[in-house]
């Protein structure tokens, strides 16, 4: 954190996790885990935004603080912040009393990422999994369709080129031997 506890929207200065389950500090799993990524432009400007209106300065520098300065239990924020969105949004609850975790954004970005078309090796070092073969493993089905829409994409930009010229051979009787 900066002088002031004003926090350094951006930075990469700090290494450790926050289990909003327990609201106890961790170190990352491995030394992959803790490395910068890139942050887009619209993410900067709405934290930007949220930190000029909503920032409170606190001990711990951190941004998102309940109504008694302490981090969210991961539980609240998913009762009242995921579940409202989601209902927002229009978005079913999974039946049977599947969990939605805090979890399930890393794997929402995961899955539009591959369903974008990002290179798998990519995806793998923005997620920090250690081995492509985790992303595969997690994101195979998101694979299949993306070569599935790109399959398609492909053969309509060919047809496209063709669609001038329909006939591919001219036309002719059948020659039989």
């Amino acid at each position: 954190m900066a002088a002031g506890n004003e926090p350094q929207i951006g930075s990469s200065e700090s290494h450790s996790g926050l289990d909003y389950t327990t609201r106890k500090e961790s170190t990352p799993k491995s030394a992959n885990s803790a490395a910068p990524l890139h942050m887009p432009e619209l993410l900067e400007k709405y934290l930007h935004n949220w930190v000029e209106k909503h920032y409170r300065p606190n001990p711990n520098g951190y941004l998102f603080l309940n109504s008694k300065d302490r981090p969210f239990f991961s539980d609240n924020v998913i009762r009242y912040g995921v579940r409202k969105t989601m209902a927002k949004l229009g978005i079913a609850r999974p039946p049977g009393g599947v969990h939605v975790g805090i979890h399930c954004f890393r794997h929402g970005v995961t899955s539009e990422l591959l369903d974008a078309g990002t290179p798998i090796h990519l995806v793998t070092r923005m997620m920090r999994h250690g081995d492509p073969h985790v992303t595969l493993a997690h994101y195979a089905h998101v694979i299949a369709d993306a070569e599935r829409v790109a399959s398609e994409k492909f053969s309509q930009r060919i047809g496209a080129q063709l669609e001038p010229n329909l006939e591919l051979e001219p036309l002719s009787p059948a020659k039989t031997a």
